[in-house]
């Protein structure tokens, strides 16, 4: 479901840009291209994405740096980079930059 969608519901949703970081450095100069949602639940705000091809994190994720949340799929986490949330998830081989 997306932004429309989630406010037909009821909820309050801010639209809002990430830069792909995938397979890169961290600090790889990349432009904020990719889109995703923060929906403000009763628990805090929520990332949630749709579209980012086959590592889209599987249910709503608390924007929070201090946890790794379970997916249905992977564990995910927020680190703070300069002050900016970077997405990750743990693979195999350790963790993993997203966006």
């Amino acid at each position: 479901m997306g932004c429309a969608g989630l406010r037909s519901l009821g909820y309050c949703i801010t639209s809002l840009q990430g830069r792909v970081v995938r397979g890169m450095a961290i600090d790889a100069p990349r432009p904020a291209i990719h889109m995703f949602l923060q929906v403000e639940l009763s628990e805090g705000p929520h990332l949630a994405d749709v579209g980012f091809r086959n590592l889209a994190p599987t249910c709503a994720l608390l924007l929070n740096s201090l946890v790794e949340q379970e997916t249905p799929h992977e564990v995910m986490r927020f680190i703070d980079v300069g002050g900016e949330l970077t997405l990750q998830t743990r693979l195999k081989h350790g963790w993993e930059h997203l966006y």
